[in-house]
């Protein structure tokens, strides 16, 4: 999940912003690794479709996924994005190892597309822009209430 707001560390986008904030290189543990990237407005307008869905009485299923169009994308493929939107962001392969993590991720979003007619509106490079814009806002001290609801509103506008 990308987006703007998140700072935990170990964690590709906060660590690629704290790089990129401060000047340093982000060390990348596993370029090569895949995983489902989208934007965090996708599955949020998936549980609401679903909340939904379950308010009209309609039956759905008790889980579903809401993954990307674009299936799993290589975490340099997801480094490469960003910096072609965040200036200077610099990256390089890290010799560490930890935390361990799995090599590749898959979601499968099949259910949430039969049962609420659910797919995702933004690619990867969509998604990815977003998520530097905001970063950029924030560093830049912007109103963020603002930035994000103008994201918000524009990604609704995604599906017109």
């Amino acid at each position: 999940m990308i987006g703007g707001g998140d700072f935990a560390t170990d964690r590709l986008i906060p660590d690629a912003i704290r790089a990129w904030s401060s000047g340093a290189r982000l060390e990348v543990r596993n370029p090569t690794a895949t995983r489902p990237w989208q934007h965090v407005l996708e599955p949020l307008r998936g549980y609401l479709l679903y909340v939904e869905a379950l308010h009209r009485g309609v039956w759905v299923p008790e889980a579903l996924n809401f993954g990307p169009g674009d299936g799993e994308v290589p975490v340099q493929l997801l480094v490469k994005l960003l910096a072609a939107h965040l200036e200077g962001l610099r990256w390089v392969k890290s010799d560490r190892r930890e935390p361990a993590e799995a090599h590749e991720l898959q979601v499968s979003s099949e259910l949430a597309h039969e049962f609420l007619g659910w797919s995702p509106w933004l690619n990867v490079e969509s998604a990815a822009a977003m998520t530097a814009d905001w970063y950029r806002a924030w560093h830049g001290g912007e109103n963020l209430k603002g930035v994000t609801s103008s994201q918000i509103d524009r990604y609704l506008g995604a599906s017109a």
